[in-house]
């Protein structure tokens, strides 16, 4: 945990749903339904296990195909993918500076959404895209107060956004994604 940060709570994966939401799930949105891989959007549950040493969670929606939000320890971010773990492909990532030790719903600063626009266009900064938490990831916590925190949280990434930190952020241009119907700008 970093310095000065609270004690960690001890987490309860994929528990008890907080209405019709399981514990510790969190959403991505911002990126435009217009755009390639807007698929990126949606509620992520957690997994039971960890990969990379970090919390990974699967998209819930229906009628999607397989989406996984999960760290990449070997490149310092977390990613969007269509497989847990996917080290050549990739829709979406943010890089991180913590080893992926703060679920990146709670990372206040510093996260820049990287969406691949396609394979002419590569990945882009995606200023609107963003992963908030939905449901507390802890039993105890109401949901309508996950939802204070989270605007909390919001609000403070938000004007520390304004205020411009500097990330290091790199584009890793090996990794590809494409969005349900372009597959055919993959090799098979």
């Amino acid at each position: 945990a970093a310095v000065g940060a609270p004690p960690e709570k001890k987490r309860k994966v994929a528990g008890p749903p907080v209405g019709d939401v399981p514990l510790g799930s969190v959403r991505i949105e911002g990126r435009d339904k217009d755009k390639k891989n807007a698929s990126v959007n949606g509620m992520y549950v957690p997994l039971p296990s960890k990969f990379d040493g970090a919390l990974a969670y699967q998209k819930q929606q229906s009628g999607d195909k397989d989406r996984f939000l999960y760290f990449h320890a070997a490149k310092s971010r977390w990613k969007v993918g269509n497989k847990l773990g996917d080290t050549a492909g990739g829709f979406a990532y943010a890089v991180v500076s913590d080893n992926g030790t703060t679920p990146i719903a709670d990372v206040a600063t510093g996260v820049k959404w990287m969406v691949f626009d396609g394979k002419e266009g590569g990945y882009n900064e995606d200023a609107q895209v963003r992963c908030v938490r939905i449901a507390p990831d802890v039993e105890g916590e109401k949901g309508s107060d996950a939802k204070a925190v989270a605007g909390a949280r919001n609000e403070t990434k938000n004007q520390s956004s304004a205020s411009s930190s500097k990330s290091s952020s790199s584009s890793d241009h090996s990794d590809s994604g494409s969005d349900d119907d372009s597959d055919k700008d993959r090799p098979p």
